[in-house]
């Protein structure tokens, strides 16, 4: 994203965008232009759209059902305790990455449950609908934007123009939770086979091989 040469602001400012046909001025050092900066910040590359929770609709009802159904499954056990310790661990620590947005989730009365169905059901919908942009990053940032929509943003009104606004959430915070799920969360999705619709069942198959990893992966990101 940025310059390797440390040329001045000034001179990067003259140049173009570097995403292909646009003729956008670049702003700070950066290789972009403010809006494929903002899609690279927020969205994981500067080409990707925003994943909108109405596109994921029937996955969200799927996994709701798929997770009930499994309800007693050691994997969703497993998953479930460890996010719940996750959330609690962020709100006690203050040092904790992105404590202060995990904070605002618990306080809005998000559940581990919550935020296991909205990243089962982006990743199903990922499955189905794979980018053309083959960027991991695009689906850690479609996972931790999607967590973060689960509770309502502190609303903030300019004093120059009075415009309501909802209070922002920095590239630094938003990537450090998305890493942290991606972390807890990735095995847990090996247990899932997504084709055409979502399964019914969990395979029981690598049970004890993903409480290992889980645990291992929580007490590894927990610390970072």
């Amino acid at each position: 994203m940025y310059e390797t040469n440390k040329q001045p602001e000034k001179a990067n400012l003259a140049k173009f965008c570097t995403v292909e046909t646009c003729i956008k001025d670049r702003v700070y050092r950066t290789a972009y232009c403010r809006s494929h900066l903002n899609s690279e910040q927020i969205n994981g590359h500067p080409l990707a759209n925003a994943l909108k929770r109405h596109q994921y609709a029937k996955e969200l009802e799927e996994t709701k059902a798929l997770l009930a159904d499994n309800n007693s499954h050691v994997g969703i056990l497993r998953a479930l305790s460890i996010l719940d310790k996750w959330l609690v661990e962020a709100v006690d620590r203050k040092d904790f990455p992105g404590s202060g947005e995990i904070a605002r989730l618990v306080h809005g009365g998000v559940t581990a449950l919550d935020i296991l169905t909205e990243c089962v059901a982006v990743y199903a919908f990922n499955i189905r609908n794979p980018s053309p942009l083959d960027s991991e990053d695009v689906f850690t940032h479609q996972i931790t934007n999607a967590v973060l929509r689960l509770a309502p943003r502190k609303k903030i009104a300019s004093t120059s123009t009075g415009y309501v606004y909802g209070q922002g959430c920095s590239i630094k915070v938003r990537r450090a939770i998305g890493f942290h799920l991606r972390g807890l969360l990735d095995p847990f999705y090996e247990l899932l086979t997504f084709e055409k619709t979502i399964p019914k069942k969990i395979s029981k198959s690598p049970l004890e091989k993903l409480s290992g990893w889980l645990k291992q992966s929580y007490r590894r990101n927990a610390h970072v």
